[in-house]
């Protein structure tokens, strides 16, 4: 008995040990600085950057999984995975790493690029890419990957080869992205620079996000675009939404790459509109209808649009039910698109307001329509038909997946105001109940996938 008795004492006393040291290690690793190199690789003309803060993202998950909270052994059998089954590529990136995402475009042809920095570059130079519109790059540190749009040129490809291997040498131009970046506070886990437009409210947007608890909050801080009066601008908002679940987005300018997705979507109705430059819109879902043997994605908002240009809504109606069978014109407010009935109104000859509430309240507020994003995200993803494509999307485990995170939020609201120094300062919270642990959350939800 003894003899057990002292077994077991050596065995604990050795686990303990190995967990000591381990903690030691992992500590060791986390507090050690991350290689900040790799941000004098970013493009010159880039307008968009994030920054994801690897070595605190895991920080952060690792205390809050040790002390804050617990996965039950369902949220574990969830995973499904057998090592046996999978074979996880080594790639060869160093994940303990900063690495920055960022957005592009030539000549109305958009990349999204990473960067990071290689551990093993022979790991990532056998790591596989094999599509025609991603393009690869990498030297003895640095990698680099970037997504082109599917229906890319062979001119835009040859470009971003170029392009590619330029960002494996470091820029010595002096960025606003790159002065913005480098000054990332100590516990921020994202970190975001948007440059904009020149029809832009926000310019030169720099915005963090950080995790305490059972909140994500994130703040920022934007300049104002000197060329607007801000005092001066009057707009049209509607004051409250129709449903209960939604989510308000209240932004200025799109960019290109957005407006090439809607593009695309009004093809399909023969409807071309001028570039918006701001709009407020209450989103509710969607619904999956078959119109005329093909699938529509028809969305189900409220929304107030305002134009670069005059726009006479009535005119485009008329011209969409006359030369689209899809659109059913009702009345002189009213049209049908499969199942669903969308109200339009012109405000005035640069707004409109369009979609599913009959009366919705309109009003007229002084000042720029400043940036917001409030309500529930998982509106986006209430999906509505009776086909089998809209039961299966219903059932997708991505979409039950993230409508479950998201109905797990107590609070969410990101928005805007303008400081007493003439700049935009950004503030939001991201907030579960209080008995659950944002990192943890977010961690469960990854893990599904």
């Amino acid at each position: 008995m003894n003899t057990l008795s002292t077994a077991k004492k050596v065995v604990y006393s050795l686990l303990l040990l190995t967990i000591f040291w381990s903690s030691v290690w992992i500590v060791s690793l986390l507090n050690t600085s991350s290689d900040s190199s790799l941000i004098n690789h970013l493009p010159s003309g880039v307008n968009t950057v994030v920054k994801v803060n690897n070595r605190q993202i895991f920080k952060r998950v690792i205390f809050d999984a040790l002390y804050s909270s617990e996965l039950s052994k369902n949220e574990f059998e969830q995973l499904k995975f057998n090592k046996q089954d999978i074979e996880i590529p080594s790639t060869g990136i160093d994940i303990s790493q900063n690495i920055f995402i960022f957005q592009d475009a030539w000549e109305n042809e958009s990349v999204t690029g990473f960067l990071f920095k290689l551990k093993d570059k022979n790991a990532f130079a056998e790591f596989k890419v094999d599509k025609p519109n991603v393009v690869k790059t990498f030297n003895d540190e640095v990698g680099c990957i970037l997504l082109l749009p599917k229906n890319a040129s062979q001119q835009a490809i040859s470009y971003y080869e170029l392009y590619a291997a330029d960002l494996l040498l470091p820029n010595k131009d002096k960025l606003k992205a790159k002065i913005a970046l480098s000054s990332s506070q100590k516990k921020s886990l994202f970190h975001l620079f948007f440059a904009g437009s020149n029809q832009a409210y926000v310019q030169d947007l720099s915005i963090e996000a950080f995790i305490d608890k059972s909140t994500i909050s994130f703040e920022g801080i934007g300049s104002k675009n000197p060329t607007i009066s801000y005092d001066s601008v009057k707009h049209y908002s509607m004051t409250s939404p129709e449903k209960e679940l939604f989510l308000e987005v209240q932004a200025g300018q799109l960019p290109d790459s957005v407006y090439s997705y809607i593009d695309v979507l009004l093809e399909d109705f023969d409807v071309k509109l001028p570039h918006v430059v701001s709009q407020q819109v209450f989103i509710y879902g969607f619904m999956i209808d078959n119109l005329d043997g093909s699938t529509a994605f028809l969305p189900k908002f409220d929304g107030i649009f305002r134009f670069n240009k005059a726009i006479d809504i009535v005119d485009e109606i008329d011209s969409l039910s006359t030369n689209n069978k899809k659109v059913e014109r009702l009345d002189t407010n009213k049209i049908r698109i499969g199942e669903i009935d969308y109200y339009f109104k012109q405000i005035t000859n640069k707004e409109i307001w369009i979609g599913v509430t009959e009366n919705i309240v309109i009003n007229k507020v002084e000042g720029a329509p400043l940036p917001r994003l409030r309500g529930n995200p998982a509106a986006t993803l209430m999906i509505e038909g009776k086909g089998i494509i809209a039961q299966f999307a219903q059932m997708f485990p991505p979409v039950l997946y993230s409508k479950k995170l998201f109905n797990d939020l107590e609070y969410f609201d990101i928005h805007t105001e303008l400081t007493s120094d003439d700049k935009i300062r950004v503030t939001g919270e991201m907030r579960f109940e209080d008995n659950k642990t944002a990192s943890i959350e977010l961690m469960k939800f990854l893990m599904k996938f």
